[in-house]
C-alpha cells in the first residue's frame, strides 16, 4: 500500500519567510517511511520544481490550484496531466464577458 501526503506551500511547509528548512526533518523521515511528499499549491511547476529540487523530491505534484499534475517517469523524463480548460478555449469568453 502506498502512503502519501499532500500538503500546500506557502504557510504549510513553507514558512513566512518561504523558507522550508523548518520543515526538512519532518520531509526526510516521510521520505525514509516511503510516504510520498506531494505539494499541491497555486505556484506554478517552475516555482515547485525549484523547491522539490532543493527538497530532493521525486513525487508527482500539483500546481496552479489544480490546473495540471506533473510528474517523471523515474527515467527523468517529465509528464504533465493537464486538468485545467486551456487559455485558448476560455479567452473568447473571458473576452465576451469584459463586454
Amino acid at each position: 500500500m502506498t502512503r502519501w501526503v499532500v500538503t500546500d506551500l506557502d504557510g504549510t511547509l513553507l514558512d513566512h519567510s518561504y523558507s522550508w528548512e523548518p520543515a526538512r526533518s519532518t520531509i526526510s523521515a516521510l521520505k525514509q517511511q516511503g510516504i510520498l511528499v506531494i505539494p499541491c499549491t497555486s505556484k506554478t511547476a517552475e516555482e515547485v520544481r525549484l523547491f522539490r529540487h532543493q527538497a530532493e523530491l521525486r513525487d508527482p505534484y500539483i500546481v496552479e490550484n489544480g490546473g495540471a499534475i506533473h510528474g517523471d517517469d523515474g527515467n527523468g523524463e517529465e509528464w504533465t496531466l493537464a486538468i485545467g480548460t486551456p487559455l485558448v478555449v476560455l479567452r473568447p469568453l473571458l473576452d465576451q464577458l469584459a463586454k
